[in-house]
C-alpha cells in the first residue's frame, strides 16, 4: 500500500490536527457553477422531454380504451388487464410530465436570477466606471 512520507511524521496522538487536513482538503475540492449557456440548454432539455410526455399522454387514449376480441369473460379480463396497464402509463407520464416540467421551470427561474444578478454587477461597475466597459476600480 502507498502511504505519503508526511502522513508517516504525522503526530497520531492528536486527531484535531487530521481533522482539520480533512477539513482543509474539503475546502481545496472546489465547486461548479452554471453560466447562462448552460442553464438554457438545460432548461430546453427538461422542456423538450416534458413536450415529449404531453405528445405521449394526446397518443394514449387506444391504450385506456381496449376492447377484448370477443364476448366471453377470458376476453374481457384481459381487456380490463389491458386497459389498467394502460391508466398506469397514463399516470405515469402525466407524473414524469409534471417533474419535467417542474425541472425547466426550476432551470428558467434559476436563469431568471443569475441574468438579474448579472445585469445588477455590470450596473454597479458602470457606477464605479462611468463611459468605460466592465473593469473594476
Amino acid at each position: 500500500m502507498w502511504v505519503d512520507e508526511s502522513a508517516q511524521n504525522k503526530d497520531k496522538a492528536n486527531p484535531a490536527s487530521w481533522v482539520e487536513q480533512i477539513g482543509q482538503a474539503t475546502n481545496q475540492l472546489g465547486s461548479f457553477a452554471y453560466d447562462e449557456a448552460t442553464l438554457t440548454r438545460i432548461a430546453d432539455r427538461w422542456q423538450l422531454i416534458a413536450d415529449k410526455c404531453d405528445d405521449a399522454l394526446g397518443k394514449s387514449d387506444r391504450l385506456t380504451n381496449i376492447v377484448g376480441p370477443g364476448l366471453d369473460p377470458g376476453s374481457n379480463a384481459m381487456a380490463a388487464k389491458a386497459n389498467e396497464s394502460g391508466h398506469a402509463y397514463v399516470d405515469m407520464m402525466k407524473s414524469m410530465r409534471a417533474y419535467c416540467q417542474a425541472q425547466a421551470d426550476h432551470c428558467r427561474k434559476a436563469l431568471g436570477t443569475y441574468t438579474e444578478h448579472e445585469d445588477n454587477t455590470a450596473a454597479t461597475i458602470g457606477k464605479h466606471n462611468p463611459g468605460e466597459e466592465g473593469g473594476i476600480i
